[in-house]
């Protein structure tokens, strides 16, 4: 069987994968640590965001946005959900299409890496570089707080995930609220609430991100659980734990055995967790 006949689809995944290679190999040659990419639909690349990467050149990628109209990042500060990744607690940055389709990929791909070719000769621009700011701030923080900027069409927004079980909810809402941020309702699930700001012109939206980013640096005051609470998950839990075991030899043993022993509640939270996910994209797609 050809590969369009396989596919059913009128383009080659050769030629997807070139393009993602070439954008692989420069990542490497920048600094970038990749964490997991997808050349497929919907295609995306997701970068670890720590001491080893070169923050000046996912700025550039992150700069990609003004230039395609079906472009998001997604930020998670804590880091993953895999256990078994030996760097699952490092933050991670990605970058996808909203809407994808067959003759986006290519475009995606290439996008970002124009965007690291020209960083020599390009000025950035200060949504990327605040975007990474507001990352920085919740870094070690455990709200599980999910960040996500993107572009449809002509407008741009910023949003911010919070767990209603999050312990420092209210505070993270009102500190929210107060860099500019209002709740989404019809993105909003009953598990997680999400808020939100936007502007059609990019010079507005910048200055609105930077307001952000001071209310956050002001008035941010995370108090840190030091025992379980109702409902809590394992994603908040593990970190916890490992927190309070430490990173000693004996600490990260203590880590390795709690996350095997307690590998039921991991893999049913991970289940919910995609249950939830699938339903907020939904809304994301249907009211972004």
């Amino acid at each position: 069987m050809n590969e369009k006949k396989c596919l059913g689809k009128e383009f080659s995944l050769t030629e997807e994968s070139k393009h993602l290679k070439k954008f692989s190999l420069k990542c490497f040659s920048e600094d970038l640590r990749i964490n997991t990419v997808n050349e497929l639909m919907p295609p995306y690349v997701e970068f670890f965001i720590d001491q080893d990467t070169e923050y000046t050149k996912l700025a550039y990628i992150i700069q990609a946005i003004r230039l395609m109209k079906n472009f998001k990042i997604v930020a998670i500060p804590d880091g993953g959900f895999i256990y078994k990744n030996f760097e699952w607690y490092t933050p991670l940055l990605s970058f996808h299409l909203t809407t994808p389709n067959d003759k986006d990929v290519v475009p995606f791909f290439d996008a970002m890496f124009d965007s690291l070719c020209s960083s020599d000769t390009t000025k950035l621009d200060d949504v990327a570089t605040t975007f990474l700011k507001i990352c920085d701030v919740f870094k070690e923080k455990e709200t599980g707080i999910i960040l996500r900027m993107q572009r449809n069409n002509e407008k741009f927004t910023f949003y911010a995930e919070i767990e209603k079980n999050e312990p420092n909810y209210k505070h993270l809402a009102s500190t929210l609220i107060k860099g500019g941020l209002s709740l989404n309702e019809k993105i909003s699930t009953k598990f997680a609430d999400v808020y939100c700001m936007s502007s059609s012109t990019f010079s507005i939206f910048s200055f609105r991100l930077q307001e952000v980013l001071e209310a956050l640096e002001n008035n941010l005051n995370i108090v840190l659980p030091d025992s379980e609470y109702d409902n809590i998950t394992f994603y908040h839990l593990v970190r916890m734990k490992k927190r309070i075991f430490g990173d000693s030899d004996e600490g990260k043993k203590k880590l390795e055995e709690f996350i095997i022993d307690n590998n039921d509640k991991n893999l049913k939270d991970w289940n919910f967790f995609q249950e939830r996910v699938q339903e907020i994209e939904e809304n994301f797609s249907n009211n972004a």
